[in-house]
């Protein structure tokens, strides 16, 4: 398939970001294609995760998160400041959760939440202010 200026433009700013939303992509792309659309990025970055190009099965807060690499893997997702970083699980960890779910992992895709390092340390510092995500229920 040909590569337009639009979707180049798009892989490149999205290997930049790592991972990132529509609209977060949208504001990195503007700055080089001033005319580009949100809902042109979306028609792009769907057609882009349909043929495996990036990768897009992540959603944070209600939002399809985009990814650089299309290939399955785990994440870590910050509950403070929803960041998305790529997790690398050993296999003797793959194992251990086959075990006890008592089947194989299709895929590997799990998300881990918990708090980045910026904001355990922004929590360090300002330790009357609870870390909490309205938009993520706690059980």
């Amino acid at each position: 398939m040909r590569k337009t200026i639009q979707a180049s433009t798009i892989l490149d700013e999205l290997a930049q970001l790592g991972h990132a939303t529509n609209a977060q992509v949208w504001n990195k792309v503007q700055a080089k294609i001033p005319n580009i659309t949100l809902p042109s990025i979306h028609r792009t970055t769907v057609r882009m995760v349909q043929d495996g190009e990036i990768g897009g099965k992540l959603t944070v807060n209600g939002q399809v998160v985009l990814d650089s690499n299309p290939d399955p893997h785990s994440h870590f997702v910050c509950d403070g400041c929803s960041c998305v970083k790529d997790l690398k699980l050993e296999e003797v960890i793959i194992n251990s959760i086959q075990r006890q779910i008592g089947q194989d992992i299709v895929h590997n895709n799990l998300v881990v939440h918990g708090t980045c390092i910026k904001c355990a340390t922004k929590q360090a510092i300002e330790p009357s202010k609870p870390l909490t995500n309205s938009k993520r229920g706690k059980s």
